[in-house]
């Protein structure tokens, strides 16, 4: 009998007493995990390397059997480890933006108390970040809303500097992008085009 056969024969015979013995099996393998742990850890590692789906298989199946343990387990690991935490996060949502988005969609319609507790926790802790992600939302919102984006120059007098989103007061929908003197003068004429006529007028008789 070759070595090989010799091998197989002994891995058989070891499978029938298993099966024939699990209680007394699992006992003995717990036992002897217990007195080679290096041994068993490297053997596990090296199971596993040569199999990741059954590595897989095994942490799930773990998971729902061991259910509480796993979440007390898991809570234990973030708190003591938050900058890998981070870390992970930030390579998983870089790798994969729509799922995220779309989870914290979920989460904050599901959670609308923890959401805000959370938005007010991060723009206490991040102030000048807040204000740049507002600004940012508000000028993406209106440009949105216009159909175009924001020029550089004013839209009536051509000038350039604080270009403003103009629209009507009473129907709120969008007029143009004027800057801040052009917008301020309609704000100032009640946007009532007769006085702003008269205005042109008084101005072309008294520059004559």
């Amino acid at each position: 009998m070759t070595k090989e056969e010799k091998r197989k024969r002994h891995s058989e015979a070891n499978k029938r007493w298993y099966a024939e013995h699990v209680e007394e099996a699992k006992v003995a393998n717990i036992k002897w995990r217990k007195a080679n742990l290096e041994k068993a850890k490297a053997s596990q590692r090296a199971r596993y390397k040569a199999n990741p789906q059954k590595k897989l298989l095994a942490n799930a199946a773990w998971r729902v059997a061991n259910l509480e343990k796993y979440r007390a387990i898991s809570k234990a690991w973030r708190k003591a480890n938050p900058v890998k935490i981070q870390q992970y996060s930030a390579t998983w949502y870089k790798a994969h933006p729509e799922v995220a988005k779309a989870a914290a969609l979920r989460w904050r319609k599901a959670n609308p108390e923890k959401s805000k507790a959370a938005t007010a926790r991060w723009v206490e802790a991040n102030p000048e970040r807040a204000k740049a992600a507002a600004q940012k939302w508000n000028r993406e919102s209106k440009e949105r809303k216009a159909g175009r984006p924001r020029p550089r120059f004013c839209e009536v007098c051509g000038r350039s500097g604080k270009i403003c989103f103009d629209h009507c007061h009473k129907t709120n929908k969008f007029r143009g992008w004027l800057c801040n003197s052009c917008n301020a003068i309609l704000g100032h004429a009640g946007d009532n085009p007769d006085i702003l006529i008269k205005l042109a007028k008084f101005l072309r008789r008294h520059t004559k």
